[in-house]
């Protein structure tokens, strides 16, 4: 699985944020995760820094509403997006599902001293 992060108010994902992942259809695991998605589409999507030096921790959780797209324009314009952000995928472009999610809140946090 291929798994990126963007952002995009316009093109494919009509207006919604949105993050995209390209599914192996060949994975066991994804098809786990499919099947989840199909039976509640809420989803948390977590990214973390870790660091010996405490004070460079920090995390960011976006959580959203999932939606598998096989075809069409939201899986296009992820395929597309990630095409033009990793050069090795456009002799090898990913031919599974895309995962979107509309994020409808944020939070995260970072070492602070005060």
């Amino acid at each position: 699985m291929s798994i990126f992060w963007m952002v995009d108010n316009a093109g494919g994902f009509e207006g919604r944020f949105g993050v995209g992942t390209v599914v192996s259809p060949r994975s066991i695991s994804s098809s786990r995760r499919l099947r989840n998605i199909h039976e509640n589409p809420r989803v948390a999507l977590l990214c973390d820094h870790y660091d010996d030096d405490w004070t460079q921790l920090w995390w960011v959780r976006a959580d959203g509403a999932a939606l598998i797209a096989d075809d069409g324009p939201a899986r296009a314009a992820a395929v597309e997006m990630l095409v033009n952000k990793y050069e090795q995928y456009a002799d090898d472009v990913p031919s599974g599902p895309v995962i979107v999610v509309d994020i409808d809140s944020w939070s995260g946090w970072a070492y602070s001293s005060a």
